[in-house]
């Protein structure tokens, strides 16, 4: 991997924890029950972008997003599967954040070559 490759994954990381800090801020506090579905829509953005990082030391870029963006689905399909229609995720709801992180790693990849 290219230092600036490292970069854009250092980026992509810290969205990651802003998303994941997001979800904790719109978490209900313990003993207390949700209101609606706020937290979850930044912890699967946050979940995707984890994986689509983990699954890059494993993968090309273009099977570590398909496989990211199935992750993000399992986190929609299991939250949909216990909440009501008013509260319902995407499951396409992570797929653009995922996209634009693709873009990200291959133009730095590209970039690294020249």
């Amino acid at each position: 991997m290219t230092e600036k490759m490292l970069q854009a994954m250092r980026v992509l990381r810290a969205k990651a924890d802003g998303y994941h800090k997001e979800a904790r801020a719109l978490s209900p506090t313990e003993g207390r029950i949700p209101v609606g579905s706020a937290h979850i829509h930044a912890y699967q953005k946050g979940e995707a972008l984890c994986a689509f990082l983990r699954l890059l030391s494993l993968h090309a870029p273009s099977d570590a997003l398909f496989f990211a963006k199935e992750e993000a689905k399992l986190i929609a399909d299991n939250w949909n599967a216990h909440h009501g229609y008013q509260t319902a995720v995407p499951i396409t709801g992570a797929d653009s954040l995922l996209e634009d992180a693709y873009r990200a790693v291959i133009v730095a990849e590209n970039d690294g070559h020249d």
